[in-house]
């Protein structure tokens, strides 16, 4: 997998142990997702407001028409629940050549003001 990410928003950035684990699964997650499904490329995009961080992953999709997308499971309904459960969004943005995955947590700068 060919990743580009940018993790500088992340400096300086007050987490929740809960947000910060979501942010972690659904970075597994998204990632596993790209790996099975995409062309082998990857880029993770962090934005920092006051109060929240935003987490996109983009890949295209794989045009091999051999590769099966195999069993449905539970990861983009999981990532969803992850998000919300800590007060965050989740938002798929696809087409048939590209596949973007958001989530947006809290972050604890707006109570730290």
């Amino acid at each position: 997998m060919d990743l580009e990410a940018d993790l500088e928003p992340l400096t300086g950035c007050v987490l929740s142990p809960a947000v910060g684990l979501t942010l972690y699964r659904v970075t597994q997650e998204a990632l596993t997702n790209a790996q099975r499904y995409g062309d082998g490329r990857v880029r993770l995009t962090l934005t920092r407001e006051i109060g929240s961080l935003a987490m996109t992953v983009t890949n295209l999709r794989s045009s091999d028409p051999n590769r099966s997308p195999g069993r449905p499971g539970y990861g983009l309904l999981g990532m969803r629940e992850r998000a919300t459960a800590v007060g965050g969004t989740l938002q798929l943005d696809t087409d048939a050549e590209t596949f973007n995955l958001s989530v947006t947590p809290p972050t604890n700068e707006a109570s730290r003001r």
